[in-house]
């Protein structure tokens, strides 16, 4: 197929669709007005495109526009498809699958990664030599030790050389180089880290507002040799001069660049030595611009930083005056995630607080001695979260479940341990016992304590708890008991009986008669609904509720047709039929056949019927009285 065919084809198949997505998704983008521009321009990033041979021409240009068309690739990112495919035309059968159908466009980006440098590397020594040296001159740099560098580049060709061997489209090829357009003549700086010894880079502009790693993708975790090279700069006396002598740009791409990484700032802050950072990075001024005035950035990393290393903040910088600043007011998905990484940073920079050595375990006695002498520092940071505006006790269970995986499993077998342990904690979840500690609910008295603390507001949640409780028929003073303590003062609701009897089941109770008897008093008068009523027939068929059947019945005649015949009872049918003479065809037939107890109201029922298929089918139930 010659190069026009294999164009024009590609081109009917997908022109118009790529078109319409790019037109979509980038509506600013420049490659053209039209689908034949748009087309023609992404064709060019096929290598082949001008291949000596017409019959080798556009090669690649199907498989491009079908991944296109499934990727989200940013016009400026295309030309990249170009570096991959030259790549791949060499390096396909070294890699051991020279087949491009089985690739996608970022399977195919992974494979080419390692081989990156190859398209700019220098031919010789003597070259690179000259290469860095140019980079040298035309760059900023602020930060040049064991660690590595911080710089900011000045020109193209410098943004090249120190971004070789990365997706960054400020380091492309000239054609496709975006430098310029981000740099704006220094209005707007690039910055890039370049960690020693290791395949790492990173580059922040304010434009794009994301930390780009050498894929070009977003930083979101701080790798060790990152964190160590910027810190060591930022408290470097002279790179500190040279930040600073920046002026605004400079500091502005500082500031915002450490605040892009999801959990930089703490981990610097953590670090230590913050009272040597530039001024743009000072604890305080961090506060005032970004908590105080924005509404996405990491404030959470600041309350890390303030739990972690207190002296670095002085009065007036406080918890409780970041918690003004809440996900809730601020409406950011990204602060409402973050809040959560704060709690588990939080415990992981302080677990060494929580940690029992061997002797604190030698006998239960020791261990609980120990653990209450650690509760006050767990009780601090629920007040310092509680200050700030947090829920803390969901997250000081981070610490109590550190404590109960130290608890060796035995001592659970001690009643007294285990509530004297549930006792010294602030709080500990059912949900966490449950789950992840079902030894220590061998105990009544410890499923008593849980069942209490769920029925002060959270009543509806006891049955499910019963139903986790492992072995509670086998418990020492019977499940029965147990189950019967735990139900509460009042039912509102017959759902909720429906589940303690659920849970009574699941439990392998089967006397219900406590659970019997608190339905029949709170609900003497009856149930308002049919649905209630049917819970009651159906759900609640191992239980003895037939007071409330009737009395529900008296008030709602109409009803009794839900009710099945095993569940009748003499009085439920006298009411019914009272009311509905039809009624009669509902009626248990025993209570039909009972002629010395038959009612009279079911003679008058039967006298009222008209003539008729019903009066018929009741004729055999009625003696000599005849249809």
């Amino acid at each position: 197929m010659s190069d026009h065919q294999k164009y024009t084809r590609a081109f009917n198949a997908y022109g118009q669709k790529l078109f319409d997505q790019y037109k979509a998704k980038y509506p600013d983008h420049e490659m053209g007005e039209d689908a034949q521009a748009v087309f023609a321009k992404i064709a060019q990033y096929d290598p082949t495109h001008n291949a000596k041979d017409p019959n080798r021409q556009f090669q690649n240009l199907d498989w491009m526009v079908r991944q296109l068309l499934e990727h989200d690739v940013r016009p400026q990112d295309i030309y990249k498809i170009r570096d991959d495919l030259t790549l791949f035309s060499k390096k396909g059968k070294t890699i051991g699958n020279a087949n491009l159908d089985s690739y996608t466009l970022p399977s195919l980006a992974e494979a080419m990664f390692p081989f990156l440098d190859e398209l700019s590397a220098p031919s010789s020594a003597e070259k690179k030599r000259q290469e860095r040296q140019m980079a040298e001159q035309n760059s900023k740099i602020f930060y040049d030790g064991p660690e590595g560098k911080v710089l900011m580049p000045l020109t193209m060709e410098a943004s090249q050389f120190w971004g070789r061997g990365t997706r960054w489209c400020i380091s492309a090829t000239e054609s496709d180089n975006l430098f310029d357009k981000y740099y704006r003549r220094g209005e707007k700086p690039i910055v890039m880290f370049l960690p020693a010894k290791t395949q790492e880079k990173y580059a922040f502009n304010i434009i794009d507002g994301a930390m780009r790693d050498p894929k070009d993708a977003e930083t979101r975790n701080v790798s060790e040799p990152l964190l160590k090279l910027m810190h060591r700069a930022l408290t470097n006396p002279d790179a500190k001069q040279a930040f600073e002598a920046g002026g605004k740009p400079v500091n502005e791409t500082l500031q915002q660049g450490v605040m892009a990484v999801p959990g930089l700032y703490g981990k610097l802050l953590n670090a230590g030595s913050a009272e040597d950072f530039p001024k743009i990075l000072a604890p305080e001024k961090f506060v005032e611009d970004f908590v105080r005035k924005s509404q996405d950035m990491d404030w959470w990393a600041v309350s890390m930083g303030r739990l972690m290393a207190p002296s670095v903040f002085s009065s007036p910088v406080t918890l409780a005056e970041l918690s003004k600043y809440s996900p809730e007011e601020t409406e950011s998905i990204r602060v409402e995630l973050s809040h959560v990484e704060l709690m588990d940073n939080v415990f992981q920079n302080t677990r060494h607080e929580f940690d029992l050595d061997e002797s604190n375990l030698e006998t239960p006695e020791k261990t609980l001695s120990a653990l209450k002498a650690l509760v006050p520092r767990v009780r601090e940071l629920y007040e310092l979260l509680d200050d700030a505006g947090y829920e803390g006790f969901d997250h000081t269970e981070l610490a109590i479940t550190h404590f109960m995986k130290q608890i060796p499993v035995g001592y659970w077998d001690d009643v007294e341990f285990a509530m004297d342990f549930i006792h010294a904690m602030p709080h500990i979840r059912t949900g966490l016992v449950v789950d992840d500690f079902p030894e220590i609910l061998q105990h009544p008295e410890v499923v008593m304590y849980f069942v209490d603390d769920l029925s002060d507001g959270n009543e509806d949640m006891v049955p499910n708890f019963l139903k986790s409780v492992p072995n509670i028929s086998d418990l020492s003073i019977g499940g029965q008991q147990v189950f019967d303590a735990a139900l509460p003062q009042k039912f509102d609701k017959v759902l909720f009986a429906r589940d303690f009897a659920e849970a009574a089941q699941d439990a392998g109770i089967r006397d219900l008669g406590g659970l019997s008897r608190k339905i029949i008093s709170e609900f003497r008068s009856g149930v308002e609904s049919r649905q209630d009523l049917e819970i009651l027939l159906y759900d609640l068929d191992a239980l003895e509720v037939t007071p409330v059947v009737e009395a529900t019945i008296e008030k709602h005649p109409d009803w009794f047709e839900d009710v099945p015949a095993l569940k009748q009872t003499p009085r439920m049918a006298e009411i019914a039929v009272a009311h509905n003479p039809e009624s009669l065809l509902d009626v248990r037939s025993d209570f039909l056949r009972a002629h010395d107890a038959r009612p009279a109201v079911f003679e008058d029922a039967y006298g009222k019927l008209g003539q008729g298929a019903a009066k018929t089918s009741l004729a055999p139930f009625f003696g000599s009285q005849q249809a």
